[in-house]
């Protein structure tokens, strides 16, 4: 009976390998090298994540959470959303704060939807279905974190310029602290959606753009 229990306990881990693999690995590359099949494919994953967040029960879960931590959440979203407009103004001066200037209502609609269209499914899957669902495979939480913001940097590989890369990193750095500290997809979202915005809204958005 243990031996039978030890082998399906490997062959179950040997599938979410093999899943984690194929969602998070070798799709985004596809998506990356194959162009007319970038938005069908990186859809394609959201709604599988979806569709198994939904069957395996993958939910909330309160944690204590420490006082000082939504602070220095606050202060740190404050001071990060001001470096990405002074580095923009630093990078590429004549596209500074382009969007609002030339077209003041495609900014607004982008205010309004991207928090709900971009943010939140992003770190509903790579933070909460990415920690409950592939936890098992790394035996440390600093090993699921690093994973979690490589495979996230890996997935902007389709906008193929290394700004957007090297931002997706350092974002998800962020957002990996917050979620595995606070275990709040809200607190996540808004702090991703806060620099997202900073982001368009600053004049880098031309680097996230993909055909």
């Amino acid at each position: 009976m243990a031996h039978a229990h030890k082998h399906s306990h490997s062959h179950n881990k040997r599938q979410l390998w093999y899943e984690w693999l194929v969602l998070f690995v070798a799709l985004p590359l596809l998506a990356w090298w194959w162009s007319p099949m970038r938005m069908p494919l990186l859809i394609g994953v959201a709604l599988y994540c979806l569709w198994m967040a939904r069957r395996k029960g993958i939910r909330r879960r309160r944690r204590f959470i420490p006082p000082t931590f939504k602070f220095w959440l606050a202060i740190r979203m404050v001071l990060v959303s001001l470096g990405i407009f002074a580095f923009s103004y630093w990078y590429d001066p004549t596209r500074f704060m382009d969007l609002p200037r030339q077209d003041m209502a495609m900014w607004l609609l982008f205010c309004l939807l991207y928090p709900l269209l971009s943010a939140l499914p992003q770190e509903f899957i790579f933070r909460r279905y990415y920690f409950q669902r592939y936890r098992p495979l790394f035996r440390r939480v600093n090993t699921l974190l690093v994973s979690s913001v490589l495979t996230f940097g890996l997935v902007h590989l389709v906008y193929e310029n290394w700004l957007a890369v090297a931002l997706s990193l350092g974002g998800g750095t962020l957002f990996a602290f917050t979620y595995a500290h606070s275990g709040r997809l809200s607190w996540v979202t808004t702090e991703h959606a806060l620099y997202g915005l900073a982001v368009f809204s600053s004049g880098l958005g031309s680097y996230f753009y993909t055909a």
